[in-house]
């Protein structure tokens, strides 16, 4: 969520050389939480902190790096945030992860379902992976080939007509 909010502030970067059209840090997260619960038909039940809608809150740990020191929290927030200062998460009222650990899921039973699941998958696919590794000089060398040659791209959007 956090790479999504920052990503859609970074692209309207490329729609237009004049920054006064770009995103602002506010909207993006608007996007991200009033604009979600809108476009999924929930607005009425989440995507903001108010009365009658479901505590989802994600708490951020403010003595993590991205935060110090504390000049534009929201700023920070959108631009900076990795998921790496989350320290509790509350979902519908209900806390979920507290201090980093997970409260509802048994992380050590899931973990050893992954690694079991994770040696079916790589002994179905080995011959999958086998073929694609002996591909791996051909395509490489494709690769670098096709990057040494000129690829014009233009950086901004043409100009908006009508």
């Amino acid at each position: 969520m956090f790479e999504t909010t920052r990503l859609a502030a970074y692209l309207s970067h490329i729609s237009t050389p004049d920054s006064r059209r770009w995103l602002t840090s506010e909207e993006a997260l608007t996007m991200a939480t009033v604009g979600s619960a809108a476009v999924l038909g929930m607005q009425d039940r989440i995507g903001r902190l108010a009365a009658g809608h479901a505590a989802d809150i994600v708490f951020l740990d403010l003595a993590n790096v991205g935060y110090v020191p504390l000049n534009d929290a929201l700023l920070q927030l959108v631009n900076g945030e990795s998921g790496a200062a989350v320290a509790s998460v509350m979902i519908d009222g209900r806390l979920v992860l507290d201090g980093g650990r997970m409260l509802t899921v048994d992380e050590a039973k899931v973990r050893a379902e992954a690694e079991k699941a994770m040696a079916r998958l790589m002994e179905a696919n080995a011959a999958g992976l086998a073929f694609a590794r002996s591909l791996e000089t051909a395509v490489g060398a494709y690769s670098v080939a096709r990057a040494s040659e000129p690829y014009g791209v233009e950086r901004f959007l043409p100009p908006e007509t009508g």
